[in-house]
């Protein structure tokens, strides 16, 4: 119910079943997994009350982490700003803007990197070739492109707000040296964007 609840991932599912040998063992490999996402995502821990409370066993515990939940939170508004597609999570609309700019400086930094790459493509199989090495999931949509603009676009659909890993890859293996300054400006943008952003979960 956790993994369903998206509390935990089938990853850590998969460690605390290894752990069977012994019922403690799991169950530190699971609280120390449930520990580590609620503080990365502080509104997990309310996720997780509720699976608690559907069992008779943990309901006390899951109604109170709910009632020292809720005193925590405060009462100023929220608005909910999408990091990547079908994924929203709540924020202060004082700091929405904050979020519609580091969406912008993603955005122009793709742009910048496309055109960088383009200025000397590599030959087309070589990236779809180093694409697929890295992730082979993509062959599929890497079948359909006909030019390395197709194929960058493809690239740039795997990226996110803090996930540039791939598009990073194709820079560097094809040393775009233009294209790797402005990933670093970005890195550096969004590296400051983290340390004064003030996201309640």
């Amino acid at each position: 119910m956790l993994q369903r609840e998206g509390v935990i991932t089938g990853k850590v599912l998969a460690s605390v079943k290894s752990a069977r040998s012994s019922v403690p063992n799991q169950r530190e490999v699971l609280l120390a997994a449930i520990r580590e996402v609620i503080q990365n995502k502080y509104s997990l821990l309310q996720t997780f009350a509720s699976v608690l409370c559907k069992f008779t066993g943990n309901a006390k515990l899951g109604t109170a982490i709910q009632r020292d939940y809720d005193k925590q939170i405060s009462n100023d508004e929220f608005v909910n700003v999408t990091i990547e597609e079908e994924v929203e999570i709540p924020v202060r609309k004082s700091k929405s803007r904050e979020f519609s700019s580091i969406r912008t400086s993603l955005g122009r930094m793709l742009y910048k990197v496309h055109k960088a790459i383009l200025k000397k493509p590599p030959l087309i199989e070589d990236i779809k070739l180093l694409i697929m090495s890295c992730n082979f999931d993509l062959k599929a949509k890497l079948k359909n492109c006909s030019d390395i603009s197709d194929v960058l676009d493809v690239v740039k659909g795997e990226c996110s707000l803090t996930d540039i890993e791939l598009l990073e890859t194709v820079v560097e293996e094809f040393e775009v040296t233009e294209a790797k300054e402005y990933i670093e400006q970005y890195k550096t943008t969004l590296e400051e964007f983290c340390k004064s952003i003030s996201i309640d979960l």
